[in-house]
Protein backbone atom coordinates (compact mmCIF):
# COMPACT_ATOMS: atom_id res chain seq x y z
CA UNK A 1 0.00 0.00 0.00
CA UNK A 2 1.36 3.30 -1.01
CA UNK A 3 1.29 5.94 1.57
CA UNK A 4 1.53 9.51 0.21
CA UNK A 5 4.28 10.95 2.26
CA UNK A 6 6.63 7.65 1.96
CA UNK A 7 8.89 9.78 -0.95
CA UNK A 8 9.64 12.32 1.83
CA UNK A 9 10.80 9.97 4.64
CA UNK A 10 13.05 8.25 1.89
CA UNK A 11 14.45 11.33 0.98
CA UNK A 12 15.39 12.49 4.46
CA UNK A 13 17.06 9.10 4.75
CA UNK A 14 19.03 10.01 1.64
CA UNK A 15 19.76 13.35 3.16
CA UNK A 16 20.89 11.83 6.38
CA UNK A 17 23.54 9.80 4.69
CA UNK A 18 24.55 12.56 2.03
CA UNK A 19 24.83 14.86 5.17
CA UNK A 20 27.07 12.45 7.14
CA UNK A 21 28.90 12.00 4.41
CA UNK A 22 30.20 15.66 4.39
CA UNK A 23 29.33 16.23 0.64
CA UNK A 24 28.28 19.26 -0.97
CA UNK A 25 24.67 20.07 -2.34
CA UNK A 26 26.09 20.61 -5.59
CA UNK A 27 28.17 17.33 -6.13
CA UNK A 28 25.25 15.11 -5.91
CA UNK A 29 21.38 15.73 -7.99
CA UNK A 30 17.73 13.95 -7.37
CA UNK A 31 16.64 12.12 -10.25
CA UNK A 32 14.17 9.34 -11.48
CA UNK A 33 10.51 8.91 -11.35
CA UNK A 34 9.72 10.90 -8.03
CA UNK A 35 11.12 14.28 -9.47
CA UNK A 36 8.82 13.73 -12.65
CA UNK A 37 6.10 13.16 -10.01
CA UNK A 38 7.17 16.52 -9.27
CA UNK A 39 6.83 18.37 -12.37
CA UNK A 40 4.25 16.43 -14.50
CA UNK A 41 2.09 15.00 -11.07
CA UNK A 42 1.30 12.13 -13.52
CA UNK A 43 1.80 8.69 -11.04
CA UNK A 44 3.10 8.76 -7.68
CA UNK A 45 6.70 7.56 -7.31
CA UNK A 46 8.28 7.18 -3.62
CA UNK A 47 11.70 5.77 -4.70
CA UNK A 48 14.61 8.32 -4.35
CA UNK A 49 17.23 8.22 -6.75
CA UNK A 50 20.66 10.71 -5.96
CA UNK A 51 23.23 10.77 -8.86
CA UNK A 52 26.79 11.50 -8.47
CA UNK A 53 28.77 12.95 -11.74
CA UNK A 54 32.28 11.49 -9.76
CA UNK A 55 32.20 7.84 -8.93
CA UNK A 56 34.64 8.23 -6.15
CA UNK A 57 31.76 10.08 -3.87
CA UNK A 58 29.57 6.80 -3.91
CA UNK A 59 31.83 4.92 -1.28
CA UNK A 60 31.12 8.15 1.24
CA UNK A 61 27.31 7.02 0.84
CA UNK A 62 27.93 3.86 1.59
CA UNK A 63 26.48 2.09 5.01
CA UNK A 64 29.87 -0.46 5.07
CA UNK A 65 31.63 3.35 6.17
CA UNK A 66 28.71 5.49 7.02
CA UNK A 67 26.34 4.46 9.58
CA UNK A 68 23.90 7.33 9.89
CA UNK A 69 21.02 5.54 8.77
CA UNK A 70 22.37 2.28 10.39
CA UNK A 71 19.08 1.98 12.60
CA UNK A 72 16.17 2.32 10.29
CA UNK A 73 18.21 0.34 7.41
CA UNK A 74 17.10 -3.34 6.07
CA UNK A 75 19.27 -4.42 3.84
CA UNK A 76 21.79 -2.73 1.05
CA UNK A 77 23.85 -4.00 -2.15
CA UNK A 78 26.75 -2.23 -3.15
CA UNK A 79 28.59 -2.61 -6.95
CA UNK A 80 31.45 -0.29 -8.62
CA UNK A 81 28.75 2.17 -10.05
CA UNK A 82 25.50 2.12 -7.74
CA UNK A 83 24.82 1.84 -3.78
CA UNK A 84 21.26 0.49 -3.26
CA UNK A 85 19.78 1.12 -0.01
CA UNK A 86 16.60 -0.61 1.24
CA UNK A 87 14.30 0.22 4.29
CA UNK A 88 10.71 -0.21 5.10
CA UNK A 89 9.13 2.64 3.13
CA UNK A 90 10.79 1.99 0.03
CA UNK A 91 14.47 1.81 -1.67
CA UNK A 92 17.04 4.63 -1.83
CA UNK A 93 19.25 4.52 -4.97
CA UNK A 94 22.92 6.31 -4.97
CA UNK A 95 24.32 6.23 -8.50
CA UNK A 96 26.79 7.15 -10.87
CA UNK A 97 26.35 8.52 -13.78
CA UNK A 98 27.99 11.10 -16.19
CA UNK A 99 25.43 13.93 -17.45
CA UNK A 100 23.76 12.56 -20.72
CA UNK A 101 22.43 15.95 -21.94
CA UNK A 102 23.05 19.63 -21.70
CA UNK A 103 20.52 20.48 -19.39
CA UNK A 104 21.50 21.28 -16.19
CA UNK A 105 20.13 20.42 -12.62
CA UNK A 106 17.71 22.88 -10.96
CA UNK A 107 17.47 24.00 -7.22
CA UNK A 108 13.78 22.51 -5.71
CA UNK A 109 12.84 23.26 -2.31
CA UNK A 110 12.43 19.84 -0.35
CA UNK A 111 12.26 18.47 3.52
CA UNK A 112 12.86 22.53 3.86
CA UNK A 113 16.16 23.39 2.08
CA UNK A 114 17.31 23.50 -1.54
CA UNK A 115 17.85 20.08 -4.02
CA UNK A 116 19.27 20.12 -6.97
CA UNK A 117 16.85 18.30 -8.82
CA UNK A 118 17.51 16.70 -12.42
CA UNK A 119 15.68 18.38 -15.64
CA UNK A 120 12.99 15.68 -16.48
CA UNK A 121 14.85 15.45 -20.29
CA UNK A 122 18.29 14.60 -18.45
CA UNK A 123 15.94 11.49 -16.48
CA UNK A 124 14.12 10.53 -19.51
CA UNK A 125 17.45 10.06 -21.73
CA UNK A 126 18.92 8.51 -18.36
CA UNK A 127 16.25 5.82 -18.25
CA UNK A 128 16.72 5.07 -21.93
CA UNK A 129 20.68 4.88 -22.03
CA UNK A 130 20.68 2.65 -18.67
CA UNK A 131 17.66 0.97 -18.50
CA UNK A 132 16.79 0.39 -22.37
CA UNK A 133 17.12 -3.26 -22.48
CA UNK A 134 15.19 -4.07 -19.05
CA UNK A 135 12.69 -1.23 -19.88
CA UNK A 136 9.55 -1.31 -17.70
CA UNK A 137 5.88 -0.29 -18.40
CA UNK A 138 6.48 2.81 -15.75
CA UNK A 139 9.44 3.84 -17.98
CA UNK A 140 7.25 3.91 -21.04
CA UNK A 141 4.54 5.84 -18.93
CA UNK A 142 7.13 8.27 -17.83
CA UNK A 143 8.75 8.75 -20.91
CA UNK A 144 5.53 9.64 -22.45
CA UNK A 145 4.99 11.78 -20.55
CA UNK A 146 8.35 13.56 -20.93
CA UNK A 147 7.88 13.47 -25.07
CA UNK A 148 4.41 15.03 -24.54
CA UNK A 149 5.68 18.56 -22.36
CA UNK A 150 9.09 18.23 -24.33
CA UNK A 151 9.06 16.81 -27.90
CA UNK A 152 11.99 18.94 -29.25
CA UNK A 153 13.87 18.89 -26.42
CA UNK A 154 13.66 14.84 -25.88
CA UNK A 155 14.45 13.90 -29.15
CA UNK A 156 16.93 16.49 -29.89
CA UNK A 157 18.82 14.44 -26.50
CA UNK A 158 18.42 11.29 -27.19
CA UNK A 159 19.50 11.54 -31.26
CA UNK A 160 23.09 11.46 -29.31
CA UNK A 161 22.35 7.76 -28.86
CA UNK A 162 20.73 6.49 -31.19
CA UNK A 163 21.92 3.08 -30.56
CA UNK A 164 20.15 3.00 -26.79
CA UNK A 165 16.94 3.78 -28.37
CA UNK A 166 16.80 0.84 -30.96
CA UNK A 167 17.05 -1.57 -28.22
CA UNK A 168 14.57 0.11 -26.26
CA UNK A 169 12.26 0.27 -29.71
CA UNK A 170 12.64 -3.86 -29.29
CA UNK A 171 11.62 -3.84 -25.50
CA UNK A 172 8.52 -1.46 -26.45
CA UNK A 173 7.21 -3.45 -28.69
CA UNK A 174 7.49 -6.56 -26.85
CA UNK A 175 5.62 -4.69 -23.87
CA UNK A 176 2.91 -4.10 -26.37
CA UNK A 177 2.37 -7.18 -27.77
CA UNK A 178 3.23 -9.01 -24.83
CA UNK A 179 -0.04 -7.15 -22.95
CA UNK A 180 2.30 -6.31 -20.33
CA UNK A 181 2.09 -2.87 -20.50
CA UNK A 182 -1.78 -3.01 -20.34
CA UNK A 183 -1.82 -5.05 -17.50
CA UNK A 184 0.75 -2.68 -15.36
CA UNK A 185 -1.37 -0.01 -16.68
CA UNK A 186 -4.79 -1.49 -14.94
CA UNK A 187 -3.08 -1.20 -11.76
CA UNK A 188 -1.23 1.83 -11.50
CA UNK A 189 -1.14 4.64 -9.04
CA UNK A 190 -2.35 7.09 -12.09
CA UNK A 191 -2.68 10.78 -10.91
CA UNK A 192 -5.25 13.12 -12.69
CA UNK A 193 -2.75 15.03 -14.66
CA UNK A 194 -1.40 11.49 -16.27
CA UNK A 195 -4.71 9.63 -17.17
CA UNK A 196 -4.50 11.04 -20.86
CA UNK A 197 -1.42 10.06 -21.33
CA UNK A 198 -1.92 6.42 -19.76
CA UNK A 199 -3.20 4.73 -22.95
CA UNK A 200 -1.29 6.26 -25.61
CA UNK A 201 2.10 6.24 -23.80
CA UNK A 202 2.85 3.15 -25.90
CA UNK A 203 2.39 4.30 -29.06
CA UNK A 204 3.57 7.85 -28.32
CA UNK A 205 7.05 6.30 -27.43
CA UNK A 206 7.23 4.49 -30.53
CA UNK A 207 6.58 7.32 -32.43
CA UNK A 208 9.52 8.92 -30.12
CA UNK A 209 11.77 5.49 -31.15
CA UNK A 210 11.09 5.31 -35.06
CA UNK A 211 11.66 9.18 -35.53
CA UNK A 212 15.31 9.04 -33.87
CA UNK A 213 15.88 6.04 -36.00
CA UNK A 214 15.15 7.64 -39.00
CA UNK A 215 17.09 11.46 -37.74
CA UNK A 216 20.19 8.57 -37.41
CA UNK A 217 19.96 6.70 -40.64
CA UNK A 218 19.59 10.44 -42.44
CA UNK A 219 22.36 11.37 -40.80
CA UNK A 220 24.87 8.49 -41.78
CA UNK A 221 23.26 8.73 -45.18
CA UNK A 222 23.85 12.25 -45.71
CA UNK A 223 26.71 13.60 -43.53
CA UNK A 224 28.68 15.27 -44.49
CA UNK A 225 25.74 17.06 -45.64
CA UNK A 226 23.78 20.48 -45.74
CA UNK A 227 21.04 21.92 -43.90
CA UNK A 228 19.32 25.32 -43.62
CA UNK A 229 19.26 27.21 -40.35
CA UNK A 230 18.90 30.41 -39.68
CA UNK A 231 21.52 32.78 -37.69
CA UNK A 232 19.70 35.50 -35.65
CA UNK A 233 21.84 38.93 -34.28
CA UNK A 234 20.89 39.39 -30.82
CA UNK A 235 22.79 42.91 -31.26
CA UNK A 236 20.93 45.54 -30.33
CA UNK A 237 22.14 47.77 -33.10
CA UNK A 238 20.74 44.73 -35.46
CA UNK A 239 17.82 43.80 -33.88
CA UNK A 240 15.76 42.48 -37.13
CA UNK A 241 19.16 41.23 -38.98
CA UNK A 242 18.29 37.62 -39.84
CA UNK A 243 20.02 35.53 -42.20
CA UNK A 244 19.45 32.30 -43.69
CA UNK A 245 22.54 30.35 -45.24
CA UNK A 246 23.72 26.55 -45.71
CA UNK A 247 25.54 24.94 -43.20
CA UNK A 248 27.12 21.75 -42.03
CA UNK A 249 24.24 19.31 -40.69
CA UNK A 250 24.28 19.83 -36.77
CA UNK A 251 26.22 17.02 -36.04
CA UNK A 252 29.46 17.09 -38.67
CA UNK A 253 32.22 18.14 -36.99
CA UNK A 254 32.39 21.19 -39.35
CA UNK A 255 29.32 22.83 -38.47
CA UNK A 256 31.06 23.75 -34.55
CA UNK A 257 34.34 24.34 -36.27
CA UNK A 258 33.26 26.72 -38.48
CA UNK A 259 30.86 28.60 -36.18
CA UNK A 260 34.01 28.66 -34.05
CA UNK A 261 35.76 30.94 -36.77
CA UNK A 262 32.82 33.76 -37.96
CA UNK A 263 34.40 36.95 -37.11
CA UNK A 264 31.33 39.71 -35.73
CA UNK A 265 31.56 41.87 -39.15
CA UNK A 266 31.11 38.80 -41.76
CA UNK A 267 28.78 39.74 -44.10
CA UNK A 268 26.56 37.10 -46.06
CA UNK A 269 28.95 36.78 -49.16
CA UNK A 270 31.57 36.54 -47.15
CA UNK A 271 29.61 33.98 -45.17
CA UNK A 272 28.74 32.17 -48.22
CA UNK A 273 32.09 31.55 -49.56
CA UNK A 274 33.39 30.10 -46.05
CA UNK A 275 30.81 27.30 -46.26
CA UNK A 276 31.93 26.70 -49.76
CA UNK A 277 35.82 26.18 -48.42
CA UNK A 278 34.73 24.35 -45.29
CA UNK A 279 32.47 22.05 -47.58
CA UNK A 280 35.05 21.05 -50.00
CA UNK A 281 38.32 21.18 -47.25
CA UNK A 282 36.94 20.64 -44.17
CA UNK A 283 40.24 19.41 -42.36
CA UNK A 284 41.37 22.86 -43.05
CA UNK A 285 39.54 24.79 -40.48
CA UNK A 286 40.92 25.77 -37.17
CA UNK A 287 39.31 27.42 -34.02
CA UNK A 288 39.98 31.40 -33.14
CA UNK A 289 39.03 31.45 -29.76
CA UNK A 290 38.76 35.33 -30.01
CA UNK A 291 36.38 35.46 -32.91
CA UNK A 292 34.36 32.37 -31.32
CA UNK A 293 33.58 34.14 -28.44
CA UNK A 294 32.80 37.86 -30.22
CA UNK A 295 30.07 35.75 -32.48
CA UNK A 296 28.40 33.60 -29.72
CA UNK A 297 28.09 37.04 -27.70
CA UNK A 298 26.53 38.54 -30.35
CA UNK A 299 24.56 35.60 -31.84
CA UNK A 300 21.67 32.83 -31.54
CA UNK A 301 22.28 30.26 -34.23
CA UNK A 302 19.64 27.61 -34.98
CA UNK A 303 18.37 24.44 -36.79
CA UNK A 304 14.88 24.30 -38.80
CA UNK A 305 13.78 21.00 -37.19
CA UNK A 306 10.35 19.49 -38.52
CA UNK A 307 9.43 17.03 -35.89
CA UNK A 308 6.87 14.57 -34.86
CA UNK A 309 4.78 15.06 -32.09
CA UNK A 310 1.21 13.33 -30.63
CA UNK A 311 -0.54 15.98 -32.14
CA UNK A 312 1.12 15.91 -35.40
CA UNK A 313 4.13 17.43 -36.94
CA UNK A 314 5.41 20.52 -36.25
CA UNK A 315 8.12 23.20 -37.68
CA UNK A 316 10.63 25.15 -35.09
CA UNK A 317 14.05 26.67 -35.26
CA UNK A 318 15.98 25.16 -32.70
CA UNK A 319 18.57 27.62 -31.09
CA UNK A 320 21.80 27.13 -30.20
CA UNK A 321 23.65 30.07 -28.20
CA UNK A 322 27.53 30.14 -28.64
Amino acid sequence: MYSPNEWEKLLAYALKQLDASGLPGDSWALGGGTVLMFHFEHRLSKDIDIFFNDKQLLGMVSPRINDAVELSLREYIEQDVFCKLTFPEGKVDFIYSHMMTTHAPQPRMLAGREVLCEDPVEIAVKKVYWRGDRFTPRDIFDLAVVYNAAPPRLLEALLDYPDKAAILAEQVKTGIESGVYDKWAKAALILPAGEPFLKKAPQDVSLLLETIKQRAEEQKRDSPGLVQVAAISKAPAEPDALVQYVISAGLDPRYEALQKTLPDSMNIEEVQKLLRQAAGNPEAWGVDEDAWKTWGENHAVGRLRTYPTPEGPKTEIVYDNF
